[in-house]
């Protein structure tokens, strides 16, 4: 039998894939975007070195946030996705054994994470031509990437195998993410001048940021013994993970009877997902004869409880920040990074809410179901439009009014400083824009896309990153230097993108919705492009 079959397949089926040479391309030309944009705007001009060490420093920086988002995005639906399908206990038939299966699709899905960290790294080497940067730095910074890219893959596979849908699959593997790279870190810096060497090593080896902090060092070496304890328990953390994967993948495939029992874990869970019987009547009374698709999309009692949450929590952690740092805290300047740290996960969530509802309806048959009934495509769109709305209205509303507080209470910190203010009314405005443009690509996206996941790419690049995008190359290319009153110039593109995509995405779900629910993926790659 050869050796790691699973891992040779997955090789050859990834190589040929469009989607890896599309990726590693938009890597390297966001690398390079980057870097023109920092050494245009954001370089020391007065010396080589200390524009070498900007750029190697923001390159190097990026390149890490995609190594972690790496696992996200490539391998936390990789093995729920065959659970789904009903397809990962076939491969057990055969004499395969569970590393085979985890670590050929490990192999499969890193191929396009891997072209695009080879893409970035010739990009990442210019510094070197102009001076501030060692070749040690540059090998080092090679090797932390590649351990974090190693690690986030890793992780997203463990998760794969307990997770069963895209959206928890997705969510556990960013926590887990977010648990190494943002609190082991702030938690070791905080115990580090009372804490012994030995009581902090665990947080110095325990995430990949300790080997990235000790690259950007100036008088980094090879040979330092904190990057050399990050990069070897990186590695332990990511073996083990796999390990765990392939003890716990020749289990996961079992369907579990469900327990009906008034007392077990399920009915309890059930109960506070939708409320007991008597609850359920009334809500659905009150719905199902508004709109049916409305009613069924905004069932669970629990997600509006995680938004109030999360924005609750967010609130919570700013006023900290302002009560640590005073008056500096509430400035007009600071009330735009409230904007973006408040806004950020809501726009998110709605591009999750949006995308892959549907996209898990029309992998499972049930649109299909649902188009079989009297309702029409107007209807249906009007009535998960409305659903969306219904979860993310006060949630929002509450963001804006926090805002208006934080500008009302700025006027005595801010100094006149009224670019800042334009600035946090325009991202009050795009904030809005955005999240209703996301409720229509999201959705179209969910029918165009084979995969959740794939949706949720979609609608995130067309609203939130590709604005972006042509902000930053607009002001490159007309030479602005000065960033006052490009909040207007940042509004039009918002507006333009927003715009154009929003009505892409109703022209196709008005017209196409039928057509694009019931054709299989394989119908559409036979269509002549």
């Amino acid at each position: 039998m050869t050796f790691l079959p699973i891992v040779e397949r997955e090789l050859r089926v990834a190589a040929r894939r469009r989607s890896a040479f599309r990726t590693r391309l938009a890597a390297a030309v966001a690398a390079i975007t980057l870097g023109a944009w920092t050494l245009w705007f954001g370089a020391d001009w007065q010396s080589a070195g200390g524009m070498g060490m900007e750029l190697f420093r923001a390159l190097t920086s990026c390149a890490f946030i995609f190594c972690l988002g790496a696992g996200p995005l490539f391998t936390a639906d990789t093995l729920s996705a065959e659970r789904r399908e009903g397809t990962l206990g076939l491969l057990f038939l055969t004499d395969l054994h569970g590393y085979d299966i985890v670590l050929g699709k490990l192999a499969g899905a890193a191929v396009p994470a891997l072209f695009s960290l080879l893409a970035i790294l010739p990009v990442l080497a210019l510094p070197l031509l102009l001076g501030g940067v060692s070749l040690a730095q540059f090998g080092g910074m090679a090797l932390a990437l590649g351990n974090a890219l190693f690690l986030s893959l890793a992780l997203g596979m463990v998760v794969s195998v307990w997770c069963q849908e895209a959206r928890s699959a997705l969510a556990m593997t960013v926590f887990l993410l977010f648990l190494l790279c943002v609190c082991v870190p702030v938690v070791g810096r905080a115990l580090a001048p009372t804490a012994p060497f030995a009581f902090g090593l665990p947080f110095i080896i325990a995430t990949p940021v300790t080997a990235l902090g000790s690259v950007l060092d100036a008088q980094f070496a090879l040979s330092n013994p904190a990057f050399l304890a990050s990069l070897l328990g990186t590695q332990a953390m990511a073996w083990l993970a796999l390990l765990g994967a392939s003890r716990a993948v020749p289990h996961g495939f079992h369907e579990r009877p469900v327990r009906r029992a008034d007392g077990s874990w399920q009915a309890i869970w059930h109960q506070w997902n939708f409320g007991n019987a008597a609850q359920r009547r009334r809500f659905r009374r009150h719905l199902l004869e508004q709109n049916p698709v409305c009613w069924l999309a905004s069932r669970n009692r629990l997600k509006p409880l995680l938004l109030y949450w999360l924005v609750g929590l967010s609130l919570v952690v700013w006023l900290a920040g302002g009560w640590l740092f005073s008056h500096d805290w509430w400035n007009w300047s600071m009330t735009v990074a409230v904007a973006l740290f408040l806004q950020a996960p809501l726009k998110w969530l709605m591009a999750s809410e949006a995308s892959q509802g549907w996209a898990e309806d029309r992998k499972t048959g049930a649109l299909e179901l649902l188009l079989t009934t009297p309702l029409t495509v107007p209807e249906m769109l009007h009535g998960q439009m409305r659903a969306s709305w219904r979860l993310f209205a006060r949630p929002v509303l509450a963001v804006l009014v926090t805002e208006i507080v934080l500008l009302a209470v700025g006027t005595r910190f801010s100094g006149g400083n009224w670019d800042m203010a334009g600035a946090a009314l325009v991202a009050m405005v795009v904030f809005v824009w955005d999240l209703h443009a996301l409720r229509w690509v999201g959705a179209w996206q969910g029918l165009v896309k084979p995969k959740p996941n794939q949706a949720f790419a979609g609608a995130v690049w067309r609203v939130l990153v590709l604005p972006w995008v042509l902000f930053l190359t607009l002001l490159f290319l007309v030479g602005a230097r000065e960033l006052n009153w490009t909040w207007i110039v940042w509004l039009f593109v918002c507006g333009a993108t927003n715009t154009y995509f929003t009505l892409v995405a109703r022209e196709e779900l008005h017209h196409r919705f039928r057509q694009l629910a019931a054709e299989t993926f394989s119908e559409r790659r036979a269509e002549p492009i």
